[in-house]
């Protein structure tokens, strides 16, 4: 099974650091930096640079709960003024809902803190919880402002119609369970591949005709 983006780092450290505990958990990590890869429009820069960590899509569990198991060794060395030491309940269970925007060790921080609250959460709960946050995840993205800007710009501007053509298409994302979804609806990613279709027409009208005034410029001297 291809390996899919388990992280994203901005530090090659921190990325070098999970990558190891993962390895020492046995399972097939890789990492991928985007530094290596050539890009034409030479945006990328140091200071977006992104490191990811991948795995296998159905290693995604396993990795999960080898770093979980890490940082709850590492909560008693916590300073006194972390954050999330100070949350109340609400905001503590805010962060069991939805640990993929807080990351492994506030999720066994927040799990803790509510157990000292009396507040225990069953492996049952934290799966159906789980699967309750996969579901809102992989509900589409609302396409329209996209799909009416691409037809705009595949009047006016074929590259700008382009790329928004292929955001509406190709956009995907990486649940938390490893499983890839698109961005999009059908309509949406087919109305992008009439945008890029129809970008792509008017790149090549508008080649085709410098290419045809060009070569009147040139023939029109000796006519």
């Amino acid at each position: 099974m291809a390996p899919v983006t388990f992280m994203r780092f901005q530090h090659e450290e921190a990325a070098t650091e999970v990558a190891q505990l993962l390895a020492a958990a046995g399972l097939q990590v890789s990492i991928e930096d985007s530094q290596n890869y050539f890009d034409p429009s030479f945006a990328r820069t140091p200071l977006y640079r992104e490191i990811r960590v991948l795995l296998p899509a159905d290693q995604f569990k396993a990795g999960h709960q080898a770093l979980q198991q890490y940082y709850a060794q590492l909560i008693q060395q916590l300073p006194p003024d972390y954050p999330v030491l100070s949350f109340n309940t609400e905001e503590l269970q805010a962060i069991v809902a939805t640990p993929d925007e807080w990351g492994h060790l506030d999720y066994v921080l927040a799990k803790q803190l509510l157990a000292e609250r009396g507040i225990s959460i069953s492996p049952q709960q934290e799966e159906a919880t789980a699967n309750s946050r996969l579901e809102a995840l992989s509900q589409y993205q609302n396409g329209t402002y996209l799909i009416l800007l691409g037809y705009i710009f595949a009047v006016l501007s074929g590259a700008i119609a382009l790329i928004l053509g292929m955001i509406l298409w190709h956009s995907s994302r990486t649940l938390p369970n490893g499983q890839q979804v698109h961005v999009f609806s059908p309509a949406s990613r087919f109305h992008g591949k009439m945008i890029v279709a129809l970008a792509l027409g008017l790149l090549a009208a508008l080649f085709l005709f410098g290419y045809h005034l060009t070569l009147s410029d040139l023939v029109s001297p000796f006519l």
